[in-house]
């Protein structure tokens, strides 16, 4: 079937308006009239304007044409603007939800750094009692070593002073003799006084401390160019001070030099040996260990 043409249509029921209503045919006539000042004929007048009908209305679609590409690339950018609004809106919620969520992370990290605050100030405050408490317990041992050392050099000397009595007791009672006592305090004097101990014999020829001649044995205590004469015994009497000072009385005549003193050191002294000992001005110790470094100053 062949299809009708626009301008076939037009032309249709233009004439079919011409001349079936005389009004239109009047305005077309008039229109003409004034439009082609009736120069031209009418069919030439009809042609003349089906044809600028025509060139008008291809305009009129090129400017739709136009204005749908137009329109359908508006359309377009809208709906792209419309994306990206709503994924900027998707992003800014996320945004406001990060920033809720790190506003709460860092009032917590605040809560955290004020606990952590109060824990430090209570671990300096626990180190500085620690530091505190550990000074007095150096203040403590230190103490506590002195006295340990202070005990220790009590033991010792109560030991020696023990060793002494025992060898004296010893000595009485067949366990030890004279000699091995006197070696026994002449170690302990030489340690603790620092005095060099010298052990003399010298020859009583005119027999003045036992009534006939004989050797006699003395124990000399030098220091610094001075000495002292001493007699070291288990055990004394009276008669053994007084044959102490006849022995001492023959070594300075035969040295031809006065001892700065005579020292008796005994544990046991009887009671008229101490008489004759505080009567010739004799020195008296119990223990070697007695002896004071100030007899030779």
């Amino acid at each position: 079937m062949k299809s009708i043409s626009f301008k076939d249509k037009f032309e249709k029921q233009v004439a079919e308006s011409i001349n079936s209503n005389e009004e239109v045919r009047d305005a077309v006539n008039n229109v003409v009239s004034d439009h082609f000042g009736g120069k031209e004929s009418f069919d030439e007048r009809f042609d003349r304007i089906l044809n600028e009908i025509r060139i008008a209305r291809e305009k009129s679609d090129e400017r739709w044409e136009r204005n749908d590409k137009r329109w359908e690339a508006n359309n377009r950018k809208w709906e792209e603007n419309h994306k990206k609004l709503v994924e900027n809106d998707r992003k800014w919620e996320e945004n406001q939800k990060k920033l809720v969520e790190n506003d709460r992370k860092w009032d917590e990290n605040q809560r955290k750094l004020v606990e952590n605050d109060r824990k430090w100030d209570e671990s300096t405050k626990e180190w500085a009692e620690n530091d505190r408490r550990w000074e007095e317990n150096q203040k403590v041992i230190e103490r506590t070593l002195d006295e340990i050392s202070a005990i220790k050099t009590d033991v010792k000397t109560l030991g020696a002073k023990y060793d002494q009595t025992i060898g004296a007791l010893g000595t009485r009672w067949g366990l030890y003799s004279e000699r091995s006592f006197r070696n026994a305090l002449k170690g302990i004097l030489e340690e603790t006084t620092e005095y060099k101990v010298e052990r003399v014999i010298e020859k009583d020829e005119s027999g003045v401390v036992f009534g006939h001649p004989s050797q006699i044995e003395l124990d000399i205590v030098v220091k610094n160019g001075k000495f002292f004469i001493v007699e070291i015994k288990s055990s004394v009497s009276a008669g053994d001070v007084a044959t102490f000072v006849r022995k001492a009385r023959i070594y300075e005549k035969s040295r031809n030099r006065k001892a700065g003193a005579l020292v008796i050191i005994s544990p046991m002294v009887s009671a008229n040996a101490k008489k004759v000992i505080k009567r010739d001005g004799i020195i008296l110790y119990s223990y070697a260990s007695d002896v004071s470094p100030a007899i030779l100053e």
